[in-house]
């Protein structure tokens, strides 16, 4: 059993069953303003990367993460206090999809940042431009926390989803939303964005939130490590904020390893699992897409 985070019983419910939640219109348009007011501030100083999808923790600026993650708490905590009941926020920063044509955000799950089998942890997601098919909106595989728990280490781990890659989007739920909406998202559900053809960057805000009588954890392998030695690490918020990409998080504590062996899921377990729990709605939906994906297979082999 895990331990609930939300006070509304019907929330934690939805949470439980399809791994997130959205509240619309949440964050009221002037804080909306004051976040993206905040982002522009330091605009210039994150895109470091220059990939299509970035974040602003991907500068190695702390001072710069560090005001951006405490203002976002200050900013936003009185509205995350109306859904959620004993959390602490561990990383806040910007996400940026760029209009570009490498602004995919394929489908994969966040680290581990508890102890799964007993707590969960969730992405507080903020819309701050509207979200729509054309500037990169989200999308989710319902209930994937549920199917394969497994261990998310940096900087590189294996994924037990790699079977079901082309099958998957044909159970995906697209979200549109507005400033303002909230998405409450499970670490270990299933989730992307596609691409961005808007023509202007889409900008959101993400708290990182996990219970308060958690420990803070992240995972970490040596690139010639065996599986059965992945490092658990204590960590902070500042350890986090401050973590070098692809390093071992600043100042954590080791706290022994841990072993992946999770196995790939199979397309039939894939399927199987999702039909259960889809209705006579989300089943149509399914079959349409498996239609019009034969059809544009047919179409390409004839020409």
């Amino acid at each position: 059993m895990i331990q609930p985070i939300f006070k509304n019983e019907l929330h934690q419910q939805q949470f439980e069953k399809d791994g997130f939640v959205v509240a619309r219109k949440l964050i009221p348009a002037a804080v909306v303003t004051a976040l993206r007011q905040l982002y522009f501030k330091f605009q210039k100083e994150h895109h470091g990367d220059k990939l299509g999808m970035h974040s602003t923790a991907h500068t190695n600026n702390y001072e710069i993460l560090h005001e951006i993650h405490e203002t976002l708490v200050d900013l936003t905590t009185e509205y995350a206090d109306q859904f959620l009941m004993n959390y602490k926020f561990y990383l806040g920063n910007f996400l940026v999809k760029e209009s570009r044509k490498d602004s995919l955000f394929d489908m994969h799950q966040d680290w581990n940042c508890v102890d799964e089998s007993q707590f969960c942890s969730l992405n507080f997601w903020m819309d701050l431009e509207g979200m729509n098919k054309h500037n990169g909106r989200l999308f989710f595989v319902r209930g994937t926390h549920r199917l394969a728990p497994n261990i998310r280490f940096a900087p590189n781990c294996p994924t037990p989803w790699q079977k079901v890659k082309n099958i998957a989007p044909l159970f995906y739920t697209y979200l549109d939303t507005e400033p303002g909406d909230v998405v409450f998202l499970n670490n270990a559900t299933l989730h992307g964005s596609v691409i961005n053809t808007s023509g202007k960057n889409r900008i959101a805000a993400v708290l990182g939130t996990y219970p308060a009588n958690a420990t803070l954890l992240h995972y970490y392998k040596d690139a010639d490590a065996p599986l059965d030695k992945i490092e658990r690490h204590i960590v902070t918020t500042e350890g986090l904020t401050n973590m070098p990409r692809g390093q071992r998080p600043a100042g954590s504590i080791m706290d022994g390893y841990v072993t992946y062996n999770t196995p790939e899921v199979t397309p039939k377990e894939f399927v199987d699992f999702m039909m259960k729990q889809y209705n006579m709605k989300d089943k149509m939906v399914h079959y349409v897409r498996r239609l019009n994906k034969s059809l544009r297979f047919e179409n390409t082999n004839e020409a």
